[in-house]
This record gives structure tokens, sequence and C-alpha cells, in this order.
């Protein structure tokens, strides 16, 4: 290749300028990397504290939100699901007076949120769920697991289209 281009030899040895700029990038690579990290990790558990986010993810508390509007409002609902997945801006004064009142800015991905109401579903359709104490307790709730079913395709109409087919193949395969 080299003498079909003309050149002699190709020479690999980098100058030192070349090893300081790969080193250079090295770390502006690793920096990015650390701070992706950190951004999937809020991206996950929100804005709320340590402790209440550890101890229950945010998908499942956006769940329970969702269970808790009105069965007849559906603009609310698709709004709140557009709102829960949607990143929240970098601090605005907005979201730092909510945080402040006392609310918390949290968020998902779509898919985390449809993983969270098939979990849902299962404790519903199931008929037991975890108490706080560890003990398991009978509720079975018809209307829950109608709500959870509802809110299926609200959730997917926000997933991109790959992820959607993904869904609907993992739940043809019974993965869920």
């Amino acid at each position: 290749l080299a003498e079909a281009r003309g050149v002699a030899a190709l020479q690999f040895a980098l100058s030192r300028e070349g090893v300081a700029l790969q080193l250079k990038q090295t770390d502006d690579l690793d920096a990015a990397l650390r701070s992706s990290r950190r951004g999937s990790f809020a991206a996950v558990a929100g804005r709320a504290p340590a402790a209440a986010a550890l101890s229950r993810p945010a998908a499942a508390r956006i769940v329970d939100l969702l269970l808790a509007m009105p069965d007849d409002d559906t603009a609310a609902l698709e709004e709140t699901v557009r709102e829960a997945v949607t990143p929240p801006e970098e601090a605005t004064s907005d979201a730092d007076e909510a945080l402040e009142e006392g609310y918390e800015a949290v968020w998902t991905t779509p898919l985390l949120l449809l993983q969270a109401i098939d979990a849902r579903l299962r404790d519903v359709e199931g008929a037991v769920a975890p108490t706080d104490g560890g003990i398991l307790q009978l509720y079975g709730d018809a209307g829950a697991a109608a709500r959870l079913h509802a809110l299926k395709p609200v959730v997917l109409a926000h997933c991109e289209p790959h992820v959607q087919e993904s869904y609907a193949h993992a739940v043809k395969q019974d993965f869920f």
C-alpha cells in the first residue's frame, strides 16, 4: 500500500506532540465518561434525596402518581406521562423553587416506566405484594390492573419505534 502511494515506508511512531495529544484526549474521554455515568444515575434517580431515591425507583413512584390520577382526565394523564419521560432542564428557578417547597423533580425513560408498569401488574394480577414490614399482603385489585393496562399504550406512544418493536416482541415471548 505504501509503495502504491509512492511512500517508501510508513512510520508508525508518534511524535512527542502526538503522544501528548493522545494522552490529553484520553483524559478528556475519561472525564466525559465519568460525567455521563453521573448523568445516567441522575436520570434514573431523579432529583430526590439519596435515601429516598435509592429506596424506591423513580419509575415506581411515577406509576403511583399515574394510578392516583382521575380516570376520566386523559389529557392530564398524557401530559403527566410526557413530563415523566422528559428530562428536567438544568437548574432553573422553577425547579429550585419546587425542590424547596418539597416537590420532587423526577423522571425516567419510557422503557423503565413500562417495566415498572409490568412489575406492578405482576403484583396486582398475582394478588400478592410485599408490604413495608416484608409480610405478604393479598390485595388483587381489578381496577388497578385495568388502569395499568390502559397506561401501557400511553407510555408506548412516547417510545422510539425500535423500543416499541422490542417491547411488543418481549410481550409476545412472555418475557414479562
